[in-house]
């Protein structure tokens, strides 16, 4: 049986891994959106936001970090209580599938009410859902 420590420590480096490669792709997406762009749909403009004072770029990674630091125990936290560290052979199809999606989605949960009290969300509209 495989200590459930390893598999914290791998869930630490995919969510790492998944943080910094959200970090790359980001800024990378609305030009392909904007007017001209490759992916650009005439209708819509009429779905989007406001637009914010977000100029394509991200603060650096360190200033992002705490989004990493608080996803991360809550993300174990949420697989450990639905049972996701469970011997594979005791869960289902339907439960990995429920941990896998719910885990990291609550742990987003975690952050999501800090950017609206702080107001800190120029940047969030674009990083979460990648992230």
């Amino acid at each position: 049986m495989i200590p459930r420590r390893f598999f914290w420590l791998f869930d630490v480096f995919i969510l790492s891994a998944a943080f910094f490669l959200a970090y790359f792709i980001v800024p990378r997406i609305p030009p392909l959106f904007l007017a001209g762009g490759p992916l650009h749909i005439s209708w819509l403009k009429i779905l989007s936001l406001p637009p914010a004072e977000w100029v394509g770029t991200l603060p650096h990674y360190s200033y992002l970090l705490w989004i990493l630091l608080t996803t991360i125990p809550a993300t174990i936290m949420v697989m450990e209580i639905l049972g996701g560290y469970r011997p594979l052979f005791e869960q289902s199809r339907t439960r990995i599938l429920i941990n896998s999606l719910a885990s990291p989605t609550i742990g987003l949960g975690f952050i999501a009410p800090v950017l609206i009290v702080f107001k800190k969300h120029q940047y969030g509209a674009g990083f979460f859902p990648f992230y």
